[in-house]
């Protein structure tokens, strides 16, 4: 019972953090906008060592 009430209370906690992410503007953009402005940083390793290093 006390795992389904922490389960609970962690996937509210998620579907929260992804309405916020979603509606609230970061800089004056959403959260949709933000990658077309700015580089991903996750794409670096793969700009540089294309084919692993």
């Amino acid at each position: 019972m006390l795992i389904s009430i922490i389960n609970l209370i962690f996937y509210l906690f998620v579907v929260t953090m992804n309405f916020l992410a979603n509606f609230l503007p970061m800089n004056g953009q959403t959260s949709e906008r933000f990658p077309i402005n700015w580089m991903s940083f996750s794409l670096l390793p793969v700009m540089y060592f294309p084919f692993g290093a």
